[in-house]
């Protein structure tokens, strides 16, 4: 059965407990929220092979990678999102603002939220060249034992960016990773902080980027596909032709948007018998 796959890289950065730009929440708590709606919406489309990694480098200044699934899913790389779907770790209530159409008014309204991934911020930073050879070792095993429909789409989640390390040459590892449809597509989000800064969003060129960290996101980024395009049209966002996957300083809703863009590639696969596998609790 030909599958597809997507990755969730989220940097567990220190920098990750500041308010997100324009919100109310922690960078991570709103990344956290961004994918597990991602998640659910995965619902009722073709089935795709889910990984959610995070990193970080503990106390001891050990570098800590993997899976951060929880509940019957913990440790697993990989889980398929009609399982995922199907099989919450919880179910949380939280209040959404809701506004009447016609009275304009705000009400506050209690929405079950499933959550399947835990993500923590931790007590240090890790360079990202070990992140990436992880990705790309983890995707060879994936694409050595699937016969694959679409290249694999990660979509790396970060804070703050390190001055003179290069994330372009860490993506490099994945280099190593093909598919018969194309290498994997990189889309960055960067989580802004600054609310007075405008965010730089899906850039076609590196001319006007900031010099240093932005430039090198720049380029270890993948030019977005048309269907990426159309997806982001649809939600108003307006990349030129040649844009890449890349929002600096980006805000909530510039995640939200950019996930969109899964739901769109996930609907050009063909269908595929649902997964009735569900694990057990250990």
């Amino acid at each position: 059965m030909n599958r597809a796959c997507v990755i969730f890289l989220i940097d567990e950065a220190p920098s990750m407990r500041m308010r997100i730009a324009e919100g109310t929440h922690t960078k991570m708590e709103s990344i956290a929220t961004a994918v597990n709606s991602a998640i659910r919406q995965m619902e009722g489309r073709p089935p795709v092979d889910v990984a959610v990694i995070g990193y970080h480098r503990n106390v001891e200044g050990q570098a800590e990678i993997g899976s951060r699934f929880g509940g019957p899913f913990a440790g697993q790389i990989w889980v398929s999102s009609d399982v995922l779907t199907a099989n919450p770790v919880r179910v949380e209530e939280r209040t959404r603002q809701v506004v009447n159409p016609a009275t304009r008014t705000i009400t506050p309204m209690t929405v079950n939220f499933p959550v399947w991934c835990e993500l923590q911020v931790g007590p240090g930073k890790m360079e990202y060249l070990p992140v990436f050879e992880f990705v790309a070792n983890v995707l060879q095993d994936w694409t050595q034992n699937t016969q694959t429909a679409a290249p694999p789409l990660i979509f790396s989640f970060l804070s703050d960016l390190q001055p003179g390390v290069s994330i372009a040459n860490a993506v490099v590892p994945l280099g190593k990773v093909s598919t018969p449809q194309g290498p994997p597509m990189v889309l960055q989000f960067h989580a802004g902080t600054y609310a007075n800064v405008p965010a730089i969003k899906y850039p076609a060129a590196p001319n006007f980027l900031p010099y240093g960290p932005v430039q090198e996101l720049f380029f270890g980024c993948s030019i977005l596909t048309d269907p990426m395009l159309h997806s982001l049209r649809q939600n108003q966002e307006f990349p030129p032709p040649g844009g890449k996957g890349l929002v600096y300083n980006g805000r909530m809703i510039d995640m939200v948007r950019m996930l969109g863009i899964l739901s769109v590639c996930q609907n050009t696969l063909p269908a595929a018998e649902q997964t009735t596998e569900v694990p057990s609790e250990s």
